[in-house]
């Protein structure tokens, strides 16, 4: 077992019984299932995703693995996104009262918009900028620190330097791109208790991988292992003084994009195309 899989952030899942950790699951036969060459599997393999992103919404950021596709099954693909976007058509008023009801929580959280709430109620509560309102500021904040996440990101990504790789997609690749498009996907638009963080587990086996390749491969990678690992084992305390979780969030946010950016330029296209049939 692995040990990020006792971290508090997937104890905190359990301790909810939240239905999270049964989607991961699913993701997980779902990515086993996309590496096969029959088309029954590959099938099997979108209906799952699909579920999945029914099930609990966020999935749904997973979907990007179906891109790397033949000009067929990627329109399998949006086929799955169009019956998601149907299913949240059809229940939207569903979503919208949820979202209305479920408790905002500050503390066992991350997403953008936590720092963007804290950083409003500080400035409100010591009386600065109070008839804004803290709901504005907080919209305010929230936009401004995406925005400069994801520009540091893409300066990030635009100065590493991405050569062209004769590796090709790997179930590790493709897991790396599930785990990080979802804490991406769910930091940036969502507001998450810390139990969905557990996604990030998806994420280690391929920078396991490149940690074992030359440098600089090798440091950026053990870095991100560094990084997973703390974000998953400071979430879900109870903070003390200094948030720490909040920060290691955005940093790993930042890492993500950018390296996810480069895994994408990196690896070959035409290859990638090409599924196992293992």
């Amino acid at each position: 077992m692995c040990s990020s899989d006792l971290s508090p952030a997937v104890m905190f899942g359990v301790e909810r019984g939240n239905v999270d950790l049964f989607v991961y699951a699913i993701l997980a036969v779902a990515l086993v299932l996309f590496r096969r060459v029959r088309p029954r599997a590959r099938v099997l393999s979108h209906a799952l995703f699909l579920f999945a992103a029914i099930l609990k919404l966020f999935p749904v950021f997973a979907l990007s693995v179906l891109a790397r596709q033949s000009k067929r099954w990627q329109l399998v693909g949006v086929a799955v996104s169009g019956l998601f976007l149907l299913d949240v058509a059809v229940t939207f008023h569903d979503i919208e009262t949820i979202h209305r009801v479920l408790p905002q929580r500050i503390p066992l959280s991350y997403g953008v918009g936590v720092l963007g709430d804290g950083v409003a109620h500080e400035i409100v509560r010591a009386g600065w900028l109070a008839s804004i309102g803290e709901r504005s500021l907080d919209h305010v904040f929230t936009a401004v620190f995406l925005l400069a996440g994801v520009a540091l990101a893409i300066l990030i990504a635009r100065l590493a330097r991405v050569r062209s790789s004769d590796r090709t997609w790997s179930l590790q690749s493709d897991a790396f791109v599930a785990g990080a498009s979802i804490y991406l996907g769910s930091f940036a638009l969502l507001h998450n208790f810390d139990y969905r963080l557990a996604c990030l587990v998806f994420t280690l086996p391929e920078l396991m991988a490149r940690s074992a390749a030359g440098r600089p491969e090798r440091r950026v990678a053990q870095l991100g292992i560094v990084l997973v690992l703390v974000t998953l084992f400071v979430a879900a305390q109870i903070r003390l003084g200094f948030p720490w979780d909040e920060i290691f969030n955005w940093i790993l946010f930042v890492y993500l994009a950018a390296v996810l950016a480069r895994l994408v330029l990196e690896l070959s296209p035409v290859r990638a195309l090409r599924p196992t049939s293992s």
